[in-house]
């Protein structure tokens, strides 16, 4: 397994809960240094759309360049200079989902990604000959070339199918909008435990000291997770409710009106479960 290293502080901070954490009801965009890195648990393809919608974003509104890498639990910007994580906050807030596929077309537009892509579906359409070798301005040429042809879009379509999740991105910015997904800024001396394994990738070699053991850090979860709010709720009759830490919550819970043990555990402010 993969050892990850934190800062002693910072751990404490976590088993003091005052390090919110991500998970399927929150997005934590933190700051550290020159980096922004957006904790979203929702898959490779999707940060990959996501990192390069917010990406393209802050060069086009703000005019800053960023190198974006991302893993299925998060992405990475690494930019110029440091930017507050309340201004990627504000973008992620912003962003429309009908307009993702808009953005992401433009953004596409001048990448290698896209360049790549489309000499090998041109090559296919016969439109460039199979010996021709790949270069850097050919590719550029023909760009602009095929722009607004069944060629092009025939590109889109591959690099949407193939690279990113549009409709989970969509779906996670839908849910930004409705006030259903929370979006925290967080800026901090130190990365946080969570960003430190993606940013081992990303730095020198050694940068980030000193070691802590994947035990510990399992620890630090777990004391946090303990500490979670959980709502119980008796099945049997559907009378009776209540909210108890998860440390709290007994081994065997029992309805304390009806004695039942037909309990379901949901989340602390689901209202809905009760009424079915």
């Amino acid at each position: 397994p993969e050892v990850y290293e934190v800062l002693k502080h910072l751990k404490q901070e976590l088993l003091r809960g005052e390090a919110p954490l991500p998970d399927d009801r929150r997005v934590v965009v933190e700051s550290w240094e020159n980096y922004i890195i957006i904790h979203s648990c929702w898959g490779d393809r999707a940060n990959e759309a996501l990192g390069m919608l917010v990406g393209g974003l802050l060069a086009s509104r703000y005019g800053i360049l960023s190198y974006v890498s991302k893993d299925p639990y998060r992405v990475v910007l690494t930019l110029p200079h440091p930017l507050r994580p309340e201004v990627v906050v504000k973008e992620l807030e912003a962003i429309k989902p009908e307009d993702v596929e808009t953005f992401l077309i433009t953004f596409l537009e001048d990448t290698r990604l896209l360049r790549w892509r489309l000499w090998h579906v041109a090559k296919r359409f016969g439109a460039v000959s199979k010996d021709l070798s790949y270069s850097f301005s050919r590719a550029q040429l023909l760009s602009r070339v095929y722009r607004d042809t069944p060629i092009f879009r025939e590109v889109i379509n591959e690099v949407f199918v193939d690279r990113l999740d549009l409709e989970t991105v969509k779906s996670l910015l839908d849910a930004i909008q409705k006030g259903e997904m929370e979006v925290v800024a967080v800026s901090s001396s130190q990365p946080s435990p969570f960003a430190t394994s993606m940013l081992e990738r990303v730095l020198p070699k050694d940068v980030l000291t000193p070691k802590v053991s994947e035990s510990e850090l399992l620890e630090v979860v777990r004391a946090r997770l303990l500490r979670e709010k959980v709502k119980l709720v008796c099945f049997f009759k559907g009378d009776w409710s209540g909210i108890f830490t998860v440390n709290a919550v007994p081994q065997r819970p029992r309805c304390p009106k009806c004695g039942s043990t037909l309990i379901a555990v949901t989340y602390h402010d689901d209202d809905a479960t009760q009424r079915v």
